[in-house]
C-alpha cells in the first residue's frame, strides 16, 4: 500500500520513466523483487532491483523468468524433501536426478 501511494507522486513517476520503467507496472515489479514473498521490500532492495530491471522489456522479462524459475525450483525442493520422508529411497533418488538436470 505504501509503495502504491508513493508511486502516484510525480517525482516517483519521473524517476520510473528515467529508469525506463512504467509506473503502472509497480505492483508487478514489487512482487517480482519480493524474493521472500513476505510483502516487504527495503528501499535498498527496491532500488537495486529496479536498477537490474533497467533496459526495457527484454531485461524485465528475463529477470521475471529467472525469479519464477527460482520459485519453482524452491517448490520442487520442498516437494522432494517431503517425498524423502514418505517414499522409497529409489523414488527419491530419481527425483534428485530430475531436479539436478533442471538446474
Amino acid at each position: 500500500e505504501e509503495l502504491q501511494t508513493v508511486s502516484e507522486t510525480q517525482e516517483f513517476q519521473a524517476w520510473m520513466r528515467a529508469n525506463e520503467l512504467e509506473s503502472h507496472e509497480i505492483s508487478g515489479i514489487f512482487h517480482l523483487l519480493d524474493d521472500g514473498n513476505d510483502g516487504v521490500l527495503t528501499f535498498d532492495e527496491f532500488f537495486q532491483g529496479v536498477m537490474r530491471l533497467r533496459g526495457g522489456a527484454r531485461q524485465v522479462d528475463m529477470i521475471s523468468l529467472m525469479s519464477e524459475t527460482k520459485r519453482v525450483m524452491d517448490s520442487m525442493q520442498e516437494l522432494r524433501d517431503s517425498f524423502s520422508k514418505t517414499f522409497n529411497p529409489d523414488v527419491v533418488a530419481g527425483l534428485r536426478a530430475v531436479t539436478a538436470r533442471s538446474r
